[in-house]
């Protein structure tokens, strides 16, 4: 029987920098970061989501390229206690618009490239490009709040549509650790192992990945 774990997905992070601060937690090309710069990074961004209305209950639109700021901003958004969309910039233009318009994200986190994949109306999601905002800010961290819950939504995956129209899944934080704690035996990932993210980080297997 597989137990129920009540610690959501940032949390099982902060306690794996803990236990590893100075180990590699991300390497994207020349870029490599420690488990301890990955959480001040998330720690820094985390603040100007909530400022924008991240929080719980709400979910934030990620439209960005692979690298180690999808990352990071995964793991903000997670730490404000919203929940992501991972939005392909290679997708469709329709298909953007109607993931936007379904899933209605308080924010949508770009960068200057790929904010031009997104819808250009000017009634849209409000937009906060992670180039506008200087690697070395500092930021308080926002509040905890009370209302946070491993049942809460940590993000929102698309299907391909191939019956009609996509459909958003929504995966709560339970589900993921669940995932973890119900495979380790099979996979038996340890420590040291390295898993690649090889496909797009709105591919629900990804999760894994991160």
């Amino acid at each position: 029987m597989i137990e129920r774990d009540d610690r959501c997905l940032d949390q099982l992070f902060a306690e794996q920098v803990a236990k590893t601060p100075d180990r590699t937690a991300v390497v994207f090309e020349d870029q490599v970061l420690t488990y301890t710069e990955l959480d001040a990074a998330a720690g820094r961004l985390a603040p100007a989501l909530a400022a924008r209305g991240a929080g719980p209950g709400r979910l934030v639109a990620l439209a960005l390229p692979r690298s180690a700021e999808m990352v990071v901003a995964i793991l903000a958004v997670l730490r404000t206690g919203a929940g992501y969309v991972p939005v392909d910039t290679g997708y469709p233009a329709e298909r953007i618009a109607y993931i936007l318009d379904d899933s209605r994200p308080v924010l949508a986190v770009t960068t200057d490239e790929t904010a031009a994949a997104l819808p250009s109306d000017e009634g849209g999601v409000p937009r906060l490009s992670l180039d506008d905002i200087p690697p070395s800010a500092e930021e308080a961290e926002p509040a905890p709040t009370a209302t946070r819950s491993p049942d809460d939504p940590a993000y929102i995956i698309y299907t391909s549509g191939s019956t009609g129209r996509p459909k958003g899944v929504l995966v709560p934080h339970r589900n993921v650790s669940r995932l973890f704690t119900a495979s380790g035996r099979w996979f038996m990932f340890g420590e040291r192992d390295v898993w690649s993210l090889f496909h797009s980080f709105s591919f629900d297997f990804s999760v894994c990945a991160l």
